[in-house]
């Protein structure tokens, strides 16, 4: 499904994301790729043209064709917290399955809503953990019927922020995925299409998965759901080398610094003691009155008794003539 400009993402991106981002954001969640559910509903490229099944639809039950799958949890899958399945439908929409296994939940949300078509993944999935919980525990008496009154099982597409467009479906299958595997409720405003299209998600996914390498999976596990939507930019770590490189040039700049900063604080007071820097507080008021103490003064304008002023002191007053009084003739 596509536009002009733009392409759905495909079964290779929504795996990269899942399983290489947020499967590893703790040891209690985790995902199986989008050819789980091919697999095990035997969705293929023929279908069943004998039963009039088109290409990529469901064409049966193969609990078999995944049976170990779940052995590469190491805690066991029943004591996961978060159990993701994304669900390519018909090559031409995503949609996914969250299993909560502690709370004996399993919900399905699709971006387009609740949709009868859906019905199927959800009670098939429902079919596959209740054999597998009789292959796990040994015990092959438990029956459906009775497994499934301790389950909640539902279609919570209604809670689904919703989908606006044909393309965007795999971006909120990650953000609602990322989403739920932190413990947050989704809902209709958890985000929007409008959100997705304006901060380029699309285009932060794909710089994510080129530069994974690059960063550290701290910064990527704190960082993917603010920095895909836009809200604040991600941290971007550098490798260890060129870290240490950069500190010890930002050290080296700040000690050629701190060097120029004490010179100029040392010519602040002419003639009096060392001004170290914790002694100096620049202002307005400190540099105008170094400035002042540094330019060079006159004698005069000092109050500096010259040579000649002194040589004046030495000297006796003179004294001034008095004009006589002379009797006119």
């Amino acid at each position: 499904m596509h536009s002009s400009r733009v392409t759905w993402l495909n079964d290779e991106i929504i795996n990269f994301m899942l399983r290489g981002y947020i499967e590893n954001f703790a040891d209690n969640i985790g995902c199986f790729n989008s050819f789980f559910m091919g697999n095990l509903l035997g969705m293929n490229g023929r279908g069943a043209p004998e039963r009039d099944i088109p290409p990529w639809s469901p064409t049966g039950y193969y609990y078999d064709a995944v049976q170990t799958w779940h052995n590469r949890f190491q805690s066991g899958l029943f004591n996961l917290e978060h159990l993701f399945v994304p669900i390519n439908v018909g090559q031409a929409h995503w949609n996914f399955i969250h299993v909560r296994p502690r709370e004996k939940i399993i919900e399905l949300y699709d971006s387009y809503g609740v949709r009868e078509s859906n019905q199927i993944y959800l009670t098939q999935f429902a079919r596959y953990m209740h054999q597998l919980y009789r292959d796990v525990h040994g015990d092959s008496t438990v029956s459906y019927g009775s497994w499934a009154e301790e389950w909640t099982i539902r279609d919570a597409s209604a809670n689904s922020p919703v989908q606006s467009d044909t393309y965007n479906c795999g971006v909120f299958v990650i953000l609602s995925v990322y989403l739920l595997s932190l413990g947050h409720q989704l809902s209709r405003g958890s985000y929007t299409t409008r959100m997705i299209m304006d901060n380029k998600t699309r285009l932060r996914i794909a710089h994510l998965i080129r530069k994974k390498d690059e960063r550290s999976e701290d910064a990527v596990n704190s960082n993917v759901r603010n920095w895909m939507l836009g809200i604040t930019p991600a941290s971007r770590r550098k490798p260890a080398a060129q870290c240490d490189n950069s500190r010890k040039r930002a050290a080296a700049r700040a000690t050629t610094s701190r060097t120029k900063r004490t010179k100029r604080e040392h010519r602040i007071v002419a003639g009096g003691p060392k001004v170290t820097t914790e002694d100096c507080v620049f202002s307005r008021e400190s540099v105008k009155e170094g400035r002042l103490l540094n330019r060079k003064r006159s004698a005069e304008s000092a109050g500096v008794k010259t040579d000649q002023d002194n040589e004046q002191q030495q000297l006796p007053r003179a004294r001034k003539k008095k004009k006589r009084k002379t009797d006119k003739e």
